[in-house]
């Protein structure tokens, strides 16, 4: 049987290209950027075909012993063309189709494919094999007893106490759902779950900017509760002159990586301007469910 699957991760600003083996471990990846506004789908499909072969190569491994080609993102996806449409996450030129998993898969005759919705997915392995980023402990403040229960302890399959409605939130670059409802996955009324960072929330920061997503539209949800709506808020209070002195503001003006903002926020909650955006992101999170 073959050893590797090469998976592919679209976000809103890059590809990703992993090489993972039986044991789901990475072995390597590799990021494609789209730093064209412009770039078509035909471009994309042969840089990816590009980059899969410059990975195979770089780990010495022939096509045939990859089992095949699955990838994950927001929006629809369409198992039987193999692609996802109505997505956010490319250029506005490739009108929201992701669709180089047929061309990838013919150049290096891979017949097994699957695609998906990103936080489905996520949804999903947690309630199979359980949440193992971080220990979550009872008791914890952010830690609710049916998603520690869940997802911290336990695969989810005892009778006795177990939770009928589960709703997995995912917060990295971006920040989508997943909803599991009597142990089958919610997909909604397009068999995919709605694209819920990209909801219209608030028009503003805690300091009067413009809160700008970075699929370029105003207002969603994502450019508050992510770690790039957070990092933007940072940026945004000091380049407007909303911070201009304090802890935080040393620590944003010296450093690089918007990466790390997000922790360094939370870092220094000390300061008051640190509070004020924690806060504002909170009672944002907090707004949402809500709702």
């Amino acid at each position: 049987m073959p050893d590797y699957i090469i998976a592919a991760d679209v976000g809103g600003s890059r590809l990703r290209l992993i090489l993972t083996d039986q044991r789901a471990e990475i072995l390597a990846d590799v990021i494609i950027p789209f730093d064209r506004e412009d770039m078509t789908i035909d471009d994309l499909n042969k840089e990816v075909i590009k980059k899969t072969q410059e990975l195979l190569d770089s780990k010495g491994i022939d096509k045939s012993s990859v089992r095949g080609i699955t990838l994950g993102s927001a929006g629809v996806p369409d198992q039987e063309r193999k692609i996802l449409t109505n997505s956010p996450n490319v250029p506005k030129s490739m009108d929201g189709r992701i669709e180089f998993i047929p061309p990838l898969g013919d150049a290096f005759g891979w017949e097994k494919r699957y695609v998906n919705n990103d936080c489905s997915t996520a949804a999903e392995c947690a309630k199979l094999y359980g949440h193992k980023r971080k220990d979550i402990v009872l008791g914890y403040p952010y830690a609710s007893e049916p998603y520690a229960y869940r997802f911290a302890n336990r695969k989810g399959d005892d009778t006795n106490d177990d939770y009928k409605v589960v709703v997995y939130w995912t917060i990295s670059s971006g920040t989508n759902i997943g909803v599991i409802i009597k142990d089958k996955l919610f997909k909604g009324e397009f068999d995919t779950i709605p694209e819920f960072g990209h909801h219209v929330h608030a028009m503003k920061d805690p300091f009067g900017n413009d809160l700008k997503c970075g699929d370029g539209a105003m207002g969603h949800l994502e450019a508050v509760v992510s770690g790039s709506g957070i990092a933007r808020i940072m940026r945004n209070a000091v380049n407007s002159g909303a911070i201009l002195s304090g802890t935080l503001y040393n620590r944003i003006i010296n450093e690089a990586d918007d990466k790390k903002l997000s922790m360094i926020l939370f870092q220094n909650l000390h300061d008051e301007n640190a509070r004020k955006i924690a806060g504002f992101v909170s009672l944002c999170i907090a707004r949402t469910l809500g709702v």
